[in-house]
């Protein structure tokens, strides 16, 4: 599995600009992290996409809103588990 690498906060935003984010905290994310698996490519060349686009905000945006709303959504969650990863890691040391 691919790991977010730079600023999380950055494809948080780039998220919500493109409204990701506000309806996916309404769904199932038991069922959508059961998904994220099945589509494991898609997932893998939109973490490369934000990982590969941290120049600005702005060009992030740009190169995000050519995925599926689904896959952006994997992103959303990948984004969330690793901001609690940190903030866990954080927190014991």
């Amino acid at each position: 599995m691919m790991y977010l690498t730079g600023d999380l906060q950055m494809v948080f935003d780039a998220l919500y600009t493109l409204g990701v984010i506000e309806p996916l905290l309404k769904k199932s994310w038991k069922e959508k992290y059961s998904d994220m698996s099945d589509n494991q490519d898609q997932v893998n060349r939109v973490m490369h996409t934000a990982n590969n686009c941290q120049s600005s905000a702005e060009d992030l945006t740009r190169q995000l809103q050519f995925f599926d709303r689904e896959i952006l959504e994997f992103l959303a969650i990948e984004v969330a588990r690793e901001f609690a990863d940190f903030h866990q890691r954080k927190e014991v040391h």
